[in-house]
This record gives C-alpha cells, structure tokens and sequence, in this order.
C-alpha cells in the first residue's frame, strides 16, 4: 500500500522517537539510515525476518540505527558519512537542551522547566 510521503516520514519519526525514548534523556545523538522497507527485506531477507518486515510493505521506510556515530560535532559527523544507494534518507537525533534565565535559576522554588 502507497501512502503519501508526509506520512511514511510521521510515521517513521514515531518509532524513531519511541526507540530512542526507551534509552532516556541521558542518550546521547543517534543517527538512523532510512531505507525502504520492501528493497530491505528482498536485500536482507534474515534480517527483515528478524525485523518482522514483509517484502510486500510498499513504500514504508525502515529506521536503522547506526553505530560507532564519530565523536564530536553532530553536524561534523554528518558532513563526513556517505551513504550507500540503498539508503533513501537519514535521521538524527539529540536530547534537548533547556536554558533557563538567570531570573528562573534564583528562584527559591524547583521549577521542572529548569
């Protein structure tokens, strides 16, 4: 089944999230390959099977986290990593970052925004 790109893209950030919000706020950036799920499982079929994934899925995207993501500045690891054809697209991933004001941070009461 087709579905449009917007959707194939919600979807896939859905269990990018999901995935990376099991290992906590501490984590730290994660970068994922996106390739289509059906050109998977005909490449890989052992590991779509391990996956659950159906060479029939159609269009759907497939995140695979990748690992040994080099040290250092996320956009200077990004610049130096090259994909194979197979690979449609990537995601990445960090923990977000919270600023507070110096005004928040005196405060006597615990805030959880800072």
């Amino acid at each position: 089944m087709n579905q449009p790109a917007t959707v194939l893209l919600e979807s896939t950030a859905a269990e990018i999230e999901t995935h990376v919000g099991q290992s906590g706020w501490d984590r730290g950036p994660a970068l994922f390959a996106l390739v289509h799920s059906a050109q998977f499982a005909a490449d890989e079929p052992d590991a779509a099977a391990r996956l659950g994934l159906d060479p029939a899925t159609g269009t759907a995207l497939t995140p695979i986290e990748q690992e040994d993501l080099p040290a250092g500045d996320l956009d200077e690891a990004l610049a130096q990593i090259a994909w194979p054809d197979s690979v449609s697209g990537c995601a990445a991933t960090r923990a977000p970052t919270t600023i507070c004001s110096p005004a928040r941070t005196s405060r006597r009461t615990w805030s959880p925004r800072c």
